[in-house]
């Protein structure tokens, strides 16, 4: 197993008690799944701009990807040259049922200008 990050971000993540639930499944990949820590409106609306509704995304129960991972060498298996990690590798995990997200409630900011 082995660690990676693409975040430029702050977190107070655990990660002992990620990589033990990671290693548990059994699972090729894992990443970390976090809320948005920025506040935005959604709009569901129709083809024809009728606007359906509008909702705080705190109530949206939103996740994203917070940018670490921890991966078995396996996950080379998934990679292809070319691949951008978290679009086709990730779609071939998801179909190979070996992704998992470790969902983090905690602190999680990235790094903005």
């Amino acid at each position: 197993m082995f660690f990676a990050n693409y975040s430029d971000g702050l977190c107070d993540l655990n990660l002992d008690e990620m990589t033990a639930d990671f290693r548990a499944s059994g699972k090729v990949g894992c990443f970390l799944a976090v809320r948005p820590s920025f506040s935005l409106h959604l709009v569901d609306m129709q083809p024809d701009g009728k606007v359906q509704r509008i909702r705080a995304s705190q109530d949206a129960n939103l996740w994203i990807n917070g940018g670490f991972f921890i991966f078995r060498s396996e996950i080379f298996d998934y990679m292809r040259e070319g691949d951008e990690l978290v679009e086709a590798p990730f779609q071939r995990l998801i179909e190979a049922d070996q992704l998992m997200a470790f969902r983090h409630e905690g602190f999680w900011r990235p790094w903005t200008r």
